[in-house]
């Protein structure tokens, strides 16, 4: 057996005594779920951002896990984490509140990637925290852009922010692109949050797109003529 192979063998096999460990100690769901849809959320400036609300189906404030997302909390294509995520908290007493970022999905506004996230994020963690049904302890959760929302908002210090669960995400633009510049390969993910819905991404050949030049005429090659 390879070095390789071995590593990756122990390393298998390590992972069973955890998973079996966290298996015991998974708490059980206590209550029935009530979802309250496309709730609106005022912004500061006055627009309107769209959540669903997971929370127990009883009388009571919990505290909230925020999620605040550029991939429509409602489509098929992000919606079963969210309805999974959801109701697995709000049965285990947390109130989940999944949100569409500015200009994406249900929300009002335009989307541009990251611009707004900090205040956006600063007046949705207090709206949160304002709720009947809400304990003021608000947690924020999510892997990639859902991770970059979190630490923008955080650096704007919302007094009703507990804790963040941040994944998969670089605390540090810079370490993801150090020239200040971002990879083209980026433009993959602009056409697929272009606009307010998800756009189809098997209709573009992007093996041809990434090897496009020049580089400042690759949103051409995908098909956005701006």
């Amino acid at each position: 057996m390879s070095r390789v192979k071995f590593f990756l063998f122990i390393l298998m096999l390590s992972c069973f005594p955890f998973r079996a460990e966290a298996a015991q100690h998974e708490t059980k769901p206590e209550y029935q779920v009530t979802i309250d849809f496309n709730q609106r959320v005022k912004m500061r400036d006055g627009v309107e951002l769209s959540v669903d609300v997971y929370r127990p189906a009883v009388p009571g404030r919990f505290p909230v896990i925020l999620a605040r997302t550029p991939y429509n909390k409602g489509s098929e294509f992000k919606n079963q984490v969210y309805l999974t995520e959801g109701r697995y908290f709000a049965a285990r007493g947390y109130a989940y509140v999944a949100m569409d970022v500015r200009g994406r999905g249900d929300s009002d506004g335009k989307y541009t990637p990251q611009r707004n996230e900090g205040l956006d994020g600063y007046d949705s963690i207090e709206w949160c925290a304002q709720q009947p049904w809400s304990t003021g302890k608000i947690g924020t959760i999510g892997a990639s852009y859902l991770g970059y929302d979190q630490w923008l908002a955080a650096v704007h210090q919302p007094p009703h922010l507990a804790t963040m669960v941040v994944l998969t995400t670089p605390p540090d633009p810079f370490v993801e692109s150090p020239t200040g510049l971002q990879s083209p390969t980026y433009i993959s993910l602009y056409h697929f949050v272009t606009g307010h819905v998800l756009q189809n991404m098997a209709s573009v050949d992007w093996n041809s797109v990434y090897l496009h030049l020049p580089i400042y005429t690759m949103d051409d090659a995908v098909g956005h003529h701006i």
